[in-house]
C-alpha cells in the first residue's frame, strides 16, 4: 500500500491530505479494511464499500484507520498493541473537535463504529462514553430521523444502541425511524408443532410462551434465509442479480428481532414465569447467535462471552434435567451457544457446557460436535430438533415434575 505517486513530480497522495502517518500502522490499517473489514457485516452494516465515504472526512478516515486496526487483534483474540495507541488517540482527537459543532453524518457513523468495537473488545470505560457522545451528537442533530446516507448512519447507531443495552442489561435508548414495528411472520407457512404446548408449563403465559417461539422461529427463519444466497453473491454491488442480499433490508430484519429480545428480557411476563433462569437463558443464547451467525461478529468477542457467562449463571440455578423433559430441543440450543460463546481462555468455562451437553445427549439419541467451531447456521436448529425427533426411553412421558428455578 506504499502511495506509488511521486509528488515531486506533481502527483498527490490522497491520503496525505489527513496527514496520516506513513508507517506501518497505516499500510496495516487499509490494507485489512480494503480486503477483510469493509466485507463484513462487523461493525458497519449494511455490507458495502466504505473507501469513498472516508476519504471525504477527517474524523471518519482517522477512525477508519483505528478500527481497522484494532479488528485486525481482535478477530485474532489479541489486544491491539501499544505501538498502534497513536492511532486511537488521533481518532479520539478528531471526535472532540467534531463535538464541538453540529456533527456530520460521517463523524456520528465514526462514533457508532468506535462504540461498537469498544463493546466488542471489552472496553466498559471507553464505550460508555461514546455511548453518551451518540446521544449528544442526535440531540444536536434534532433527532435520529435527521440523520442521511441513506439510512447507514441509523442502522449503524441503532446496532451501537442495542449492543451497548445488551451489556447494559437494559433497553435500547433509541428507536430508529427505518426499522419495522409490526411483527412478521415468523416462517410463512411452517407449523411449530408442539412447542407452545411444551412451553406452556415453563411460561405460564400465553404471551411469553408466543414471543418465545416467535423469536426462536424467526432467527431460524433468517439463517435460511441467509444460507440460500450463494456465497459470491453477497459482496455484490449490483442490483440487478435477484440473489444479491439486499443489506439494509437483511439488516432492518436483525435489528427488529435484536430489539424484541431485549423487550422480552426486560418484560414482567418473564420476571413472573415459573423458570425465568431457563427462559433468560434462551434469550440470552438468542444474542449469542444474532451476534456470531447473522450479524458476523468473531466468535469470542466480549458480547458474547458475557453473554455465555449468563447463561452458565442461569442454567445453574436449575435443574436442568426437569426441563430436558419439557423442552430438549431448546435446552440443547441454549447449551451449544452458551459453549459457542464462552471464553476460552477461562479455566472450566467451555468444559461446563460440554458437560451439559453430554448430559443431555445421554437422554436422547444426538451426538453434538465438540469442536470450537463446527457448528454453524442451521446446524444448531437441526441438532436441537433432533432432540425431539429422536426421543429416548429414559424420558417419561408423563413427567410431572417441578420445573421452577432453585427457591422459587
Amino acid at each position: 500500500l506504499k502511495p506509488q505517486v511521486d509528488v515531486k513530480l506533481g502527483g498527490t497522495d490522497p491520503f496525505g491530505v489527513f496527514d496520516l502517518p506513513q508507517d506501518k500502522t497505516t499500510d496495516l490499517a487499509l490494507h485489512h479494511w480494503i480486503h477483510v473489514f469493509q466485507n463484513t457485516r462487523m461493525p458497519t452494516n449494511p455490507r458495502q464499500p466504505w473507501m469513498q465515504i472516508n476519504l471525504s472526512d477527517k474524523t471518519l478516515l482517522s477512525v477508519t484507520v483505528y478500527c481497522s486496526i484494532n479488528h485486525f487483534f481482535f478477530i485474532r483474540g489479541q489486544r491491539c498493541p501499544p505501538a498502534y495507541l497513536p492511532r486511537k488517540l488521533n481518532a479520539i482527537r478528531n471526535i472532540n473537535k467534531e463535538l464541538q459543532k453540529v456533527p456530520s453524518d460521517h463523524a456520528m457513523v465514526a462514533v457508532a463504529v468506535m462504540t461498537l468495537l469498544e463493546c466488542m473488545g471489552g472496553e466498559p470505560a471507553e464505550w460508555v462514553v461514546h455511548r453518551r457522545g451518540l446521544q449528544l451528537m442526535i440531540c444536536s442533530r434534532g433527532g435520529i430521523e435527521n440523520l442521511g446516507l441513506n439510512g447507514s448512519v441509523q442502522r449503524v447507531i441503532s446496532w451501537a444502541d442495542t449492543c451497548c443495552a445488551v451489556l447494559l442489561r437494559t433497553n435500547p435508548s433509541l428507536q430508529p425511524t427505518l426499522i419495522r414495528n409490526a411483527l412478521e411472520p415468523a416462517i410463512p407457512g411452517v407449523s411449530v408443532g408442539n412447542l407452545s404446548e411444551r412451553l406452556q408449563p415453563l411460561t405460564a403465559s400465553s404471551h411469553l410462551t408466543s414471543g418465545l417461539i416467535y423469536i426462536y422461529l424467526r432467527l431460524r427463519y433468517l439463517t435460511q434465509f441467509l444460507s440460500a444466497i450463494p456465497v459470491p453473491t453477497l459482496t455484490s454491488s449490483s442490483s440487478s442479480s435477484p440473489t444479491t442480499l439486499d443489506e439494509s433490508f437483511f439488516s432492518d430484519k436483525i435489528d427488529f428481532i435484536e430489539r424484541a429480545i431485549l423487550a422480552l428480557l426486560a418484560s414482567e411476563s418473564l420476571a413472573e414465569s415459573k423458570a425465568a433462569a431457563f427462559l433468560t437463558a434462551l434469550l440470552n443464547a438468542s444474542l449469542v447467535f444474532v451476534y456470531e451467525e447473522l450479524r458476523e461478529v468473531p466468535k469470542w468477542n466480549n458480547v458474547s462471552i458475557c453473554l455465555s457467562q449468563r447463561i452458565r449463571s442461569g442454567l445453574d440455578l436449575i435443574e436442568l434435567d426437569n426441563v430436558a423433559r419439557w423442552c430438549p430441543d431448546l435446552l440443547l440450543w441454549v447449551l451449544m451457544l452458551g459453549m459457542s460463546g464462552a471464553n476460552p481462555l477461562e479455566v472450566g468455562a467451555r468444559a461446563w457446557f460440554v458437560r451439559e451437553i453430554m448430559e443431555v445427549e445421554g437422554l436422547f439419541e444426538v451426538k453434538v460436535p465438540k469442536g470450537l467451531k463446527e457448528i454453524s447456521g442451521m446446524q444448531y436448529f437441526e441438532l436441537a430438533e433432533a432432540a425431539i425427533t429422536q426421543p429416548s426411553s429414559r424420558v417419561e412421558s408423563d413427567f410431572d415434575g417441578d420445573i421452577r428455578d432453585e427457591g422459587g
